[in-house]
């Protein structure tokens, strides 16, 4: 797992990072994922469940998908419980994942990172300033501006060909894509990048409360 891109949205017509974790999370290799966000946006006006989650369409005979969700408690617990739900009530009709909820408690977390894995080993993972909001999630009217930075395993042929089609060839003046790699030689980075995310998601879990 070498690989590293820093998504620098700067329109509202693309939206790499959403296209990335939602094409990870259909890919059929993928057996588990988490998604942690410090908000889900869920109102009449915009519902991120309806609009994107609805996506996920695997194939029958693909490897079931353990998902797991992981969101912020404080004033935003409603929403959440309504993402929540929703989710669930999506992938209830046509059933292509096994979903569980959990809350972290307290005002002072915000973290924005999904992490995709086969066999517990992590090939996808994305960290960065985006949540699932409209404004991040999707292309529709307005956005913000934000950098999201995406470590895949290049040696894993769906997840790669996933990245490539994403990233595309963009050269210009002012690139909104910086492609870079893990750098094992260096002092810092002498943990496989793996173990570094597997350390990062137990560091998640140890400040989590299942709620289902």
């Amino acid at each position: 797992m070498q690989k590293i891109a820093i998504f620098l949205r700067k329109e509202l017509r693309i939206n790499r990072f959403s296209q990335a974790v939602i094409s990870t999370l259909n890919s059929p290799c993928i057996d588990n994922a988490i998604i942690c966000s410090g908000f889900f946006q869920e109102h009449s006006s915009y519902s991120v469940s309806h609009a994107k989650f609805n996506l996920l369409t695997r194939l029958a005979h693909s490897n079931p998908l353990n998902l797991e969700i992981f969101g912020y408690y404080g004033w935003q617990r409603p929403t959440f419980l309504t993402f929540l739900h929703n989710v669930l009530h999506i992938n209830r009709a046509s059933p292509v994942f096994s979903l569980s909820g959990y809350r972290i408690p307290g005002d002072r977390w915000h973290a924005k990172i999904s992490i995709a894995k086969i066999n517990n080993t992590p090939v996808f993972a994305s960290i960065g300033s985006s949540n699932i909001t409209r404004r991040a999630f999707d292309t529709l009217k307005d956005f913000n501006y934000e950098c999201d930075i995406i470590f895949w395993d290049e040696n894993i042929p769906e997840i790669n060909n996933i990245m490539n089609e994403i990233i595309g060839e963009e050269a210009d003046l002012f690139p909104s894509v910086i492609i870079a790699n893990y750098d094992n030689q260096h002092p810092v980075n002498s943990r496989p990048l793996p173990d570094r995310l597997i350390e990062l998601e137990h560091e998640i879990r140890k400040k989590s409360v299942r709620i289902f």
